[in-house]
């Protein structure tokens, strides 16, 4: 299902990758930091929920696996694994590993990198949703599936202890490390606005979710309880990518440039802005919060100085930035 340019969902997702960076650049850990707690809580369902709205399905569909790898080759699974070798190569000098380097660098490929989870999850929820609509033929089914896997899931991160558990288990607490299919329903909710746009209609009277869910968040920060956590996370996010899909989808201004060019190259720079500040925490530290911040605002100029420089070239932007330029 085609749709017109819109503008508002190349803002809004130069928006998110600014918040990405921000809330890696933080160096308190989440429970401790209310900055990061917001940021965490909308920024990787919206991206997720953006991917899925943006996702070709009805071309998924009629092509075979295969085809939906090769479609997704130069723009998302060679950066990728281009930025695994690098973020393998700096975390041995980082962290002055003596192991085998190709050990390493395999033990990357299977559980990548920090932020690096992202692309393989992304491209497993691709694959399930494509497996779901070609052999589940009732919406209701579909949505009671994903609801199943991702609440199994959500459980399964956050009450599983798998210190406590025989090391059998190892592998399963790997998978849902990396293959976090507890987001796998805000994909789908995505896929689903997209083939039935007649909900898009904005909705007044459904604003009051923009201020009552950073409330909510603030409040759950300062007296968190698991049933709070667990409602926010499904039925708030829900509620909340519901009605800013509404409202993007009704705007018809050009957006911001910047915001705009960061959307547009928001794969390429989720990919490479994190290592900076790996490199500033090692170099610098994080006692100093004026001076590890100062370096990161340094750092982070030149990042997207080379990263723009990276655009200019036609191969740099194809293997390195995942934006293939059509001639």
């Amino acid at each position: 299902m085609a749709l017109e340019r819109n503008f508002g969902w190349d803002s809004l997702k130069g928006f998110l990758i600014l918040t990405v960076i921000l809330g890696h650049v933080v160096p308190e850990p989440l429970g401790d930091s209310l900055l990061r707690t917001i940021i965490y809580s909308f920024h990787m369902p919206l991206f997720i929920f953006l991917s899925g709205f943006l996702f070709p399905l009805d071309r998924a569909i009629k092509g075979s696996l295969k085809d939906l790898l090769k479609q997704y080759k130069f723009r998302v699974i060679i950066p990728w694994a281009i930025a695994v070798v690098v973020f393998c190569m700096l975390s041995i000098y980082v962290y002055d590993s003596h192991q085998n380097p190709m050990v390493v660098l395999a033990r990357h490929f299977v559980k990548p990198y920090f932020h690096l989870w992202f692309v393989p999850s992304l491209m497993l929820w691709m694959m399930l949703t494509r497996f779901l609509y070609k052999n589940v033929g009732s919406s209701a089914k579909r949505f009671w599936w994903v609801i199943f896997v991702s609440f199994l899931f959500y459980g399964i991160s956050h009450w599983v202890d798998f210190d406590s558990l025989p090391r059998y288990f190892s592998p399963l607490d790997g998978f849902q490390s990396i293959y976090r299919l507890q987001y796998w329903i805000f994909f789908v909710w995505g896929v689903f606005l997209r083939q039935n746009l007649q909900w898009l209609s904005p909705i007044k009277g459904m604003r009051w979710i923009y201020p009552a869910y950073f409330l909510f968040v603030i409040g759950n920060f300062y007296w968190n309880h698991w049933s709070l956590e667990w409602m926010f996370f499904f039925v708030a996010n829900v509620l909340l990518l519901f009605q800013l899909a509404c409202d993007v989808y009704s705007y018809k201004g050009s957006g911001s440039a910047v915001l705009n060019w960061l959307g547009l190259e928001s794969m390429g720079i989720y990919l490479w802005h994190y290592a900076c500040t790996m490199l500033i925490r090692h170099w610098v530290g994080i006692e100093d919060f004026w001076i590890y911040y100062l370096w990161n605002v340094l750092g982070l100029c030149l990042t997207f100085s080379l990263l723009y420089i990276f655009t200019k070239n036609k191969m740099l932007h194809q293997y390195v930035m995942g934006v293939v330029v059509k001639r």
